[in-house]
């Protein structure tokens, strides 16, 4: 199926050491949402591993999908974080939007070769057809900043 090299050793690794600690934080915030009963933990914990499992064979099966479904859910996760920081009620998804592709897209903009490496390493397969069209993400953005500066003056 996959031979194992020097690079996939590393960011298991890193998956391992990294990812798996902060990972063991869901298991206190679905107590703290009411999987406090035993059964119910163990319900959560048997969902969520299961969960876990299929998300590896999605992305071992359709790795350049899983890729983009990733980025697409790191801008809605890191928006929405700073969307409920700014305890906001309006425009959720102008904020979630706009500091989501700022903090994605910020980081692949300063760094694109680097990105595409470990876009192209994670999906197996050639990710740089996608640097071409990066500019309409960019674009999005720009429109989005606008709205927000706009909407940062007129309402509070």
């Amino acid at each position: 199926m996959y031979e194992l090299s020097i690079i996939s050793l590393i960011a298991l690794c890193l998956v391992s050491f990294i990812g798996v600690p902060h990972g063991s934080f869901d298991g206190a915030v679905a107590a703290l949402l009411g999987y406090q009963s035993k059964k119910r933990f163990l319900t959560f914990t048997f969902w969520y591993t299961i969960i876990s499992i299929s998300v590896i064979f999605f992305w071992v099966k359709f790795p350049l999908i899983a890729l983009l479904l990733f980025i697409i859910m790191s801008i809605i996760h890191f928006g929405l974080c700073d969307w409920s920081f700014l305890k906001v009620n309006q425009f959720k998804w102008v904020i979630t939007f706009t500091h989501g592709i700022n903090i994605i897209f910020g980081i692949i903009f300063f760094h694109t070769e680097e990105s595409f490496q470990i876009f192209t390493f994670l999906s197996n397969e050639k990710f740089l057809f996608l640097e071409p069209y990066l500019f309409i993400i960019y674009l999005l953005f720009g429109i989005l900043f606008l709205v927000y500066c706009y909407l940062s003056i007129n309402f509070k």
